[in-house]
């Protein structure tokens, strides 16, 4: 009997041993959580979704589980769930290079890293999971890319479950029986997460992170306790196969990539739609001398998707919203000199320091760059200044997503947010043991250092 293209990557991975690995995944599973990392230990520092993990800690069952940010603990699932809201708000998280319409390393490191407090593996385990959960993040969010396009979803939310229940799974050491069921069983409640909460930024946007976790979580401790889900939940009849109808990636063989080595990492703590015009942004201040002050004018030409997105989003900014506002994000660029995480609170938006200036910014939406899928994401920026010069700058592509981002790049995200976090020697300590993963006692201490903020 044929095998589904679903039993195909479950097979590959059950069977696949640590030496299969070659040694760039390996230093790229590492990457993606000294990205991740990063991520967690600023909006630890800096309680972001606050709100949301307090609901979430009031209706949970008691357990050992840390939350970031949190004395309190909480069942894994809880627990999992919260980390996930708080990381997610920063809109730092990784990406999938590829158009795959998803957040890989939220979903994969948070629910690998509740499994293993759960059920501490060896580090080659650890890996192998982060792999496989990475495989299944970005194969099947290619499947549902045309769904999640045009039914307008926050792709990330409606398949990130599945992610965090590969990497769980394996770390936890569930049976191929087990597994299957904890797919089946996620996959039968998976969110329709309508893109819509973060154009208006409401605080449900940040349950897009989570839920997937819960999900996850809750999928596996049912299956290792028994209960079942349907193995075809996939490809069955009557399953999700209307979801997930693209052919994308089926024709590449396991392995050839990891899908792992083509995610994209972000430079800018702010939606994808608005990266090429930081960019532009970046490049300009590179190239010229000048200062927010001194600009009369700014015209910004970006795709149809980015446009729309950006008028979409309320005239009452929230932190959530403004990070997909252009208007908002080139004026902080252009007057911070580039745009850091502390733009997006509440309080600095409610300020004004930027109102002036965004008031000189004209945003047009250019038929060139092409709609949604079919298009690319870029823009093309003329800064008219007082004194009569015109810069220009064109960015057609996200550079850390098309072109990757080097160790160095991402180094330096990781000061960036961890800057009045740790101090220089826990952070070189920090960065050693993240790079050092298989060392015998690296990942207690990286976790340690993690929920003792």
């Amino acid at each position: 009997m044929t095998r589904t293209y679903w039993e195909r990557i479950l097979d590959y991975y059950e069977a696949l041993p640590f030496e299969a690995l070659d040694a760039a995944t390996v230093h790229q599973v590492k990457r993606s959580l000294l990205d991740y990392y990063g991520c967690a230990a600023y909006t630890a520092k800096h309680r972001c979704a606050d709100g949301m993990v307090q609901l979430i800690l009031d209706m949970s069952a008691p357990g050992e589980h840390r939350v970031l940010g949190e004395t309190r603990r909480a069942a894994p699932a809880a627990a999992a769930c919260a980390n996930a809201c708080r990381i997610s708000n920063i809109e730092m998280d990784d990406g999938s290079g590829i158009n795959a319409a998803v957040h890989p390393g939220l979903y994969v490191w948070t629910g690998a890293l509740t499994a293993w407090q759960t059920r501490p593996c060896d580090m080659r385990t650890l890996i192998r999971a982060v792999v496989f959960g990475y495989d299944v993040s970005m194969r099947m969010g290619m499947l549902a890319a045309k769904s999640v396009s045009r039914y307008e979803l926050h792709g990330p939310g409606f398949s990130g479950a599945l992610g965090a229940v590969a990497s769980g799974g394996m770390v936890l050491g569930l049976n191929r029986r087990q597994l299957e069921s904890a797919f089946g069983i996620a996959g039968s409640l998976l969110p329709m997460c309508p893109f819509i909460s973060f154009i208006k930024g409401t605080d449900s946007k940040d349950l897009y992170g989570g839920w997937g976790l819960y999900l996850a979580m809750m999928a596996l401790e049912g299956a290792q306790r028994g209960l079942t889900g349907p193995a075809d939940i996939f490809d069955g009849v009557k399953s999700l196969s209307a979801f997930f109808s693209d052919d994308r990636g089926k024709d590449a063989a396991m392995g050839r990539p990891y899908y792992i080595n083509v995610i994209g990492f972000k430079e800018f703590p702010a939606c994808l739609a608005v990266h090429p015009a930081l960019i532009c942004i970046q490049n300009l201040f590179g190239e010229n001398q000048f200062q927010a002050a001194e600009i009369e004018r700014v015209v910004a030409r970006v795709s149809p998707s980015a446009y729309k997105l950006s008028c979409g989003a309320p005239k009452q900014l929230t932190p959530t919203a403004a990070r997909l506002s252009l208007p908002y994000t080139i004026a902080a660029a252009l007057s911070e000199g580039a745009l850091r995480p502390e733009a997006f609170t509440q309080e600095r938006i409610d300020e004004n320091r930027y109102a002036a200036l965004m008031q000189r910014i004209t945003i047009v939406e250019n038929p060139e760059y092409g709609e949604e899928a079919q298009g690319i994401r870029a823009c093309a920026m003329t800064i008219r200044l007082r004194d009569g010069r015109e810069l220009f700058s064109e960015a057609r592509g996200i550079r850390w997503c098309d072109e990757g981002a080097t160790d160095e790049g991402l180094i330096q995200k990781f000061h960036l947010l961890t800057e009045g976090v740790f101090t220089e020697q826990e952070r070189a300590r920090t960065l050693h043991d993240l790079m050092h993963l298989e060392e015998g006692g690296a990942l207690p201490r990286l976790l340690s250092a993690l929920y003792a903020l």
